[in-house]
């Protein structure tokens, strides 16, 4: 006995060993499940071998007796549709009109949305163009304040220039009437110093009555046409 596990344990290493040389697709898988302290004998490993085969054959009896019932109780179903129908149409008409009905669902909803698109992309467009109104508005409005702040700063210039030139012909005019008024004053200073030698000349030839009455009015005439201050000249201007 001992012989032949030892015997089972070398065979066993040995086509271990080949199966793991093969490609992945042709090694025994049976060969990974068995335990490796290799206890059990080749009956035993025989056994569960069978045993795995069983298994895989009726689990592919059941599952095609699954899918043969299914046939058949679809085949029942569209049978029995078709005689709630009473003949008049059989269930793949009506599943191909359900196929109509949702390709024309389908496309109606496929139009409605490329109307939203658009709609939404028209409302973008008059969106933009708004915006691009309102700039053109705004820069209108900047173009127009800054004219106006142009001109308005033209005016002032204009106004400033105006008053200098007033100012400067105010004071060519002041000027002009203070020297004619020093003027006026050096005539009448030579008038009055002409009536003085008249009437020291007058007071020789026709006496004091006369010399007085002239002295008097020639004072007079000075005290009028005397020469003011510059305080009084500028007042007076």
């Amino acid at each position: 006995m001992g012989l032949f596990q030892r015997a089972e344990e070398i065979v066993f290493k040995w086509r271990k060993v080949v199966n793991e040389s093969r490609p992945r697709c042709l090694q025994d898988i049976h060969l990974d499940r068995t335990p490796s302290n290799l206890s059990i004998t080749r009956s035993v490993y025989k056994e569960r071998r069978r045993v795995a085969k069983e298994d895989a054959r009726r689990k592919k009896r059941a599952a095609k007796r699954v899918k043969q019932e299914g046939k058949t109780h679809f085949k029942e179903m569209c049978k029995k549709i078709d005689d709630l129908f009473d003949g008049t149409i059989t269930y793949k008409e009506y599943l191909d009109l359900e196929d109509e009905e949702f390709h024309a669902a389908h496309e109606e909803l496929v139009q409605q949305i490329s109307d939203n698109v658009k709609r939404v992309k028209a409302k973008v467009d008059r969106a933009k163009e708004g915006v691009s109104k309102g700039c053109d508005k705004a820069a209108e409005i900047t173009q127009r304040t800054a004219e106006k702040a142009v001109e308005k700063v033209q005016r002032v210039a204009e106004e400033m220039e105006r008053r200098k030139q007033k100012r400067e012909r105010r004071r060519i005019a002041k000027e002009e009437k203070e020297a004619k008024y020093l003027m006026d004053i050096e005539f009448w200073n030579r008038e009055i110093e002409k009536g003085r030698l008249n009437e020291d000349h007058g007071m020789r030839r026709n006496g004091t009555r006369r010399s007085g009455i002239v002295a008097s009015n020639m004072s007079s005439m000075l005290k009028i046409h005397s020469k003011p201050s510059w305080r009084e000249i500028t007042i007076g201007v």
